[in-house]
């Protein structure tokens, strides 16, 4: 029953409103996907995991429930909000913090989000 919440009406014509919009032009979803792929590339060639995805929505694993946590309240703070994805969503020792890149977001606010995600982790990591 975790994600079986059914949505209201407002948030259905909502979503049909922003497909009739994406029919129009594919521009916002290719800036999304470049979006993703530069800062998915930044994270790898770091040597940062961003587990399997295979989509804009982007991973920064962390393996820790409690560092996730920590990490998720520290970033919040820095105003960089992100979701932290932990156990029973995936397995126990799988936790992440989760991204949800826009089409709107600029390579200054990328670049941004991936100094204070790195540096905050390695502080949390390491102390």
């Amino acid at each position: 029953f975790l994600f079986s919440t059914g949505l209201d009406m407002s948030m259905c014509n909502a979503g049909i409103a922003i497909v009739n919009e994406m029919e129009k032009s594919d521009e916002r979803v290719k800036m999304l996907w470049d979006n993703a792929k530069y800062l998915q590339a930044k994270f790898v060639e770091a040597g940062y995991s961003i587990g399997d995805t295979v989509t804009p929505i982007t991973p920064f694993m962390v393996y820790d429930e409690a560092l996730a946590t920590e990490l998720t309240a520290k970033l919040f703070e820095k105003n960089i909000l992100v979701s932290p994805i932990m156990y029973p969503t995936v397995a126990l020792g799988k936790a992440r913090i989760r991204l949800m890149l826009s089409a709107a977001h600029s390579k200054d606010q990328l670049d941004y989000a991936y100094d204070v995600i790195t540096s905050t982790y390695e502080e949390i990591k390491n102390k």
